[in-house]
Formats: C-alpha cells, structure tokens, sequence
C-alpha cells in the first residue's frame, strides 16, 4: 500500500513503479560538485512538487508556498 508519487529519480537502476507525477530525469542541481543542490533555473523539478504533500519547511527552514507547485528537492528554489 505504498503510493509513488512527485518523485525524481536520477542515475542507478530506473525505478520499477513511479507514479504520475514522477520524473525520471537529471534534476540539474545549481554546482552539486560544491555541494550546493539548490535547482537550476532550467531543472524539471523545480515546479513539479505538490504542496499539499510536501513538508510545509524546506531544508534550509524557508516555508515552502502553501498553495500551488513547489520544487521538488530539498531546497525551495
């Protein structure tokens, strides 16, 4: 009873089940080599989260929007 769903899988093995909103794709990272993982301007994740069941603060402690798309990452870009 597991429900996949605004995911985004990079690298590795393609997942088996993703949901409909899942995203198979490179999530473009700002300089993951300095490890700064805030998205790009141009990543496909940074508008295809959903906020009614994303954690209302991102990593960084920002609030996330509580209506409409949010990224979908760590970081509220």
């Amino acid at each position: 009873n597991v429900e996949y769903d605004y995911n985004v899988y990079f690298g590795g093995k393609a997942p088996e089940i993703t949901g409909s909103h899942d995203l198979v794709a490179e999530p473009k990272f700002a300089d993951a080599a300095a490890h700064n993982f805030h998205l790009a301007p141009d990543s496909p994740a940074l508008r295809s989260g959903n906020s009614a069941i994303m954690v209302p603060f991102d990593y960084a402690g920002l609030p996330r929007p509580a209506a409409g798309p949010v990224a979908c990452g760590a970081l509220q870009d």
